[in-house]
Order: C-alpha cells, then structure tokens, then sequence
C-alpha cells in the first residue's frame, strides 16, 4: 500500500516550480516552446501538428486538392 501512496505524491510534485528562467523576448521562443511542449503534452501535440501542416502545404503539390469541397 506505501508504494501506492508514494506514486500519487510524485504525481502530485510540481517539477517546474522552482524554474527560475527568464523566457521573455524573441531571443527565448525556443526554450519558451520547449518548456511548454513538455509541460502540456497537447500543447506540444498540436504544436507538431501545426508544424507538420505547414511543412505539407510548402512541399506537397496535392495539398489543395485533397480538401473536401462543399457545395451549398
């Protein structure tokens, strides 16, 4: 029953609490984007999303046809 105990106060542990980086300014959008993608997995889910999108709409010729077109 202890180790029980023991993994939900580590669950509970907030590892970036003391996190003392400054993350102001242009020059800190990449640790700013990589704390956050650690911190909220979605974030970083949809970060890649994003990214990957984007990389398909520069290189992929087909992009556009494959939307689906509604006609109302």
């Amino acid at each position: 029953m202890e180790e029980g105990g023991e993994i939900q106060d580590y669950l509970k542990l907030d590892q970036y609490k003391a996190d003392t980086e400054d993350y102001s300014g242009k020059a800190n959008i990449a640790k700013l984007l990589l704390k956050q993608t650690i911190v909220n997995p979605i974030f970083g889910d949809m970060l890649k999303y994003r990214l990957l999108e984007n990389e398909m709409k520069e290189t992929c010729p087909f992009y556009h046809t494959l939307e689906r077109k509604d006609d109302h």
